[in-house]
């Protein structure tokens, strides 16, 4: 068969036992038995003390009092069974809750259009002796999994199980390290473990619903505390029932969770090692160390074809983009082999290193994966040496350009959520569009990180403005700019902003010293001195910026001065001035825009945050979340209106006059309604979060065409003014001595930016449910010497 050549062939000479799970992997089978057993019983328990209560209720004799006494016994006869009831409801209906796998984004695969895949699969399954999948399916990431939908009964039935091969994977990887990565799947369902995993995880994730989603019964029971306490005191009563049996099972669930993730990590290992058996020991680090730079990339792509979307274009191939995106990323990062694994050496003993240990603040015990240096020294600890394969993947797919049409359209759909009719264009078209995009958004190396992540603040535009220079002074200013100290201003500036951020982290606990004292500044300093060291460091801060900002204003007066002084040569009328002024307007004005989303921004993931934390919220808290959230959405809406009276000056792909309030409008036609009376729906939150990404993208997008332009266009005012070979009898007074400046921004190739996350010089305003950590999992600063504190661990 033609797949047989495209087979890595594997290692010979194994170890007997590299296969065989350790002993430490068995314990962690034994204790994740015991502890589902434990779990099956209490959750059980509860169910059965749930319905007896319910039947001793109903049964309980009424008697023949009178009066108010058979009044309350009515109540608590068929209330509390009416609550207990509930309760058992609560319990049982966790044992039908299903836990979808989104699928949205998946492409079934059919082994008639690709049999040299699937004939791949089959080798590899084959090799390390697993069952096959139900279905193979393709999505668009930079991933390869098993996925399976499970519910409680999934206890006892197992799941059916998919073997999800991400495109963006595919499109990096060579055939080594993809027959590497299926063999690691597949090392799963050869090792049984991800049986055992898939029942610990099912559990997890029940007890994680049943501790902490609130729903309508939730509701139900607050409404019911809220009348009159004659009728409502069963539903207090459930209510305590409720909050004992949570804290119950939340206990069972930090445990559980615990022994879920070391056996995770321990079934990571192991699916490893039955990698390392069919390819080696290389192949499949090296597609670990491509998958990071690879997924950059793929964002990287992502963005920008959201940016050409919106100006009407759309590609024919997500994945040309993503190779596209890695090139400029290695050059603009200055790293030619990021994403790439080393060299294998020509003697097949030598090992060549590939992870760093990493010190990255998280207990081992909460990580659900081993870290990559610990996966390379376990794959390495009897080194065998892959036979490394350079053909790509693609080779296995029949007609790739077909599938790889279908799933960027499924992209744009699902993921970019345009809805659009699709209308594709070459790539290379497309590509070219991009390029255009970003030279215009990326600064010239020699402004040495200058104009980085930073609003720009030449104080007062309304003429006259301080000057124009004489031409003297003019003269020895542009000699020395961009000034070489520049860069040591702004590298000393950013690190007294990750020392904020740190001391910050250290104020609101969000990070914790190891020990007593932490390191700062090569001394030794007590939580009791974060509050004084935060105030020196804001300090000189606004100290910096300040001269930062001086210079700012240099920047300015100096190119009006060289404008006013080509205007009066050449006699334009003002031209260059004038078109200089706007810029900096339409800058300053947009850059007021970016700072007020920026705010609101910092505001929604507060509020996001505070949700998350606390899933039952006063009513008190509950009008504050109310009110905040109805903010942010009005806040977003007035920047978009704000944007309808500004006008663009000429940009790349946008021309002169163009409105800004069409270059940032939110894509989705739908308004969003106020906040209803009583209740904020997920969906609501859910919109308004992508209003917010979506209006915020755009708007940093245009700030940063907004600087690069500027700055091309001061750069084309003093090449206007490039020295120009004269006769000896020039005189020293001709405009052609002026000092010339390099090559442009706009055609020189220049160091992008990614978009900002913060900018130096930006206060946006603090809410007052103050939390700054943005939702979701993100990895803790870095700091010599400090810890994140201990948090609740992850679900699975």
């Amino acid at each position: 068969m033609a797949s047989d050549n495209l087979y890595p062939p594997a290692p010979t000479n194994l170890p007997a036992d590299l296969t065989r799970p350790a002993s430490a992997y068995r314990l962690r089978v034994l204790a994740m038995i015991a502890g589902l057993f434990a779990f099956v019983l209490l959750y059980l328990a509860f169910v059965v003390l749930a319905g007896l209560a319910a039947y001793w209720l109903l049964m309980l004799p009424v008697g023949s009092g009178k009066g108010q006494a058979v009044f309350f016994l009515l109540v608590l006869k068929f209330g509390g069974a009416f609550a207990a009831i509930l309760l058992w409801l609560f319990l049982f209906r966790g044992l039908f809750k299903r836990q979808r796998v989104e699928r949205a984004t998946h492409i079934k695969l059919d082994e008639k259009e690709h049999p040299a895949l699937f004939a791949f699969i089959r080798r590899v399954y084959h090799d390390v002796g697993a069952p096959p999948p139900r279905n193979v399916v393709v999505s668009p990431e930079v991933n390869a999994a098993l996925i399976y939908d499970t519910s409680l009964v999934n206890l006892v039935i197992p799941p059916k199980k998919d073997l999800l091969i991400g495109l963006g994977l595919v499109n990096v990887v060579n055939l080594s390290e993809f027959k590497a990565v299926l063999a690691h799947e597949f090392g799963h369902f050869a090792q049984r473990s991800v049986g055992l995993g898939s029942y610990l995880y099912v559990a997890n994730r029940v007890l994680y619903d049943l501790i902490y989603s609130r729903d309508r019964l939730d509701r139900f029971v607050d409404a019911w505390c809220a009348q009159d306490l004659r009728i409502s005191f069963p539903a207090w009563v459930l209510k305590a029932v409720l909050w004992t049996a949570r804290k119950i099972l939340g206990f069972a669930y930090q445990g559980l969770n615990l022994v879920y993730l070391s056996l995770s990590r321990q079934m990571e290992f192991n699916a490893d090692n039955v990698a390392v058996s069919v390819t080696g020991s290389d192949a499949l680090i090296h597609g670990l160390a491509r998958l990071e730079f690879a997924n950059e990339c793929l964002v990287d792509a992502a963005r920008g074809l959201n940016v050409a979307a919106d100006h009407g274009l759309m590609t024919d191939d997500l994945f040309f983009h993503q190779h596209r995106a890695a090139e400029r990323l290695r050059r603009l990062q200055k790293k030619p082999q990021a994403g790439l694994p080393p060299e294998l050496p020509s003697d097949p003993a030598q090992q060549v290193q590939v992870f760093e240990p990493v010190d990255d603040g998280i207990p081992d015990r909460y990580r659900s994966h081993p870290t990559d240096h610990m996966r390379e020294r376990n794959a390495k600890r009897t080194y065998i040496r892959s036979a490394i394969d350079e053909r790509s993947p693609w080779l296995l797919f029949h007609q790739p350009e077909s599938l790889r049409r279908r799933m960027t359209e499924l992209f744009y759909r699902q993921i970019l959520e345009r809805s659009e009719k699709y209308e594709p264009r070459p790539a290379a078209e497309v590509q070219a569009f991009l390029d255009a995009e970003h030279a215009e958004t990326t600064f010239d190396p020699k402004y040495h990180g200058f104009y980085d992540d930073r609003f720009v603040n030449p104080g007062e535009l309304e003429l006259p403005l301080d000057g124009p220079w004489p031409r003297e002074r003019l003269a020895a200013w542009f000699a020395s700019w961009p000034r070489e100290e520049l860069k040591a201003k702004i590298e000393a500036f950013s690190e007294k902003q990750a020392e904020f951020q740190v001391l910050q982290g250290l104020h609101t606990g969000e990070l914790k010293p190891k020990g007593r004292k932490f390191p700062f500044r090569n001394q030794q300093y007590s939580l009791k001195d974060v509050e004084s060291l935060m105030q020196m460091v804001d300090g000189e801060l606004e100290a910096d910026l300040k001269q930062l900002h001086e210079i700012d204003r240099e920047v300015l007066i100096g190119h009006w001065s060289l404008a006013l002084r080509l205007d009066e040569a050449r006699k334009t009328g003002g031209r260059w001035t004038e078109e200089l002024l706007e810029r900096y307007r339409f800058h300053l004005s947009l850059q007021g825009l970016l700072q007020k989303m920026l705010g609101e921004q910092n505001r929604l993931n507060a509020i996001l945050n505070v949700l998350m934390n606390n899933q039952q919220l006063s009513q008190e808290d509950f009008q504050e979340v109310r009110g905040a959230l109805e903010s942010i959405r009005r806040a977003t809406e007035e920047c978009q209106e704000e944007a309808r009276g500004l006008r663009t000056p000429a940009l790349t792909n946008v021309p002169k006059g163009s409105s800004l309030y069409s270059l940032i409008v939110d894509r989705d036609e739908r308004p969003l309604p106020p906040i209803a009376e009583q209740e904020v729906s997920g969906e609501w939150i859910s919109r308004l979060v992508n209003r917010c990404e979506a209006v915020l993208g755009r708007v940093r997008r245009v700030h940063f065409k907004s600087l690069g332009s500027l700055l091309a266009f001061q750069e084309q005012l003093v090449g206007q003014c490039k020295p120009v070979k004269q006769p000896a009898t020039e005189t020293a007074e001709a405009p052609a001595a002026q000092p010339a400046v390099g090559p442009s921004a706009a055609t020189k190739p220049a160091v992008a930016k990614p978009p900002i996350t913060a900018m130096a010089g930006a206060k946006p305003p603090v809410a007052k449910l103050a939390v700054t950590k943005p939702p979701g999992e993100k990895p803790p600063i870095k700091s010599a010497g400090v810890d994140p504190p201990a948090a609740r661990p992850p679900s699975g």
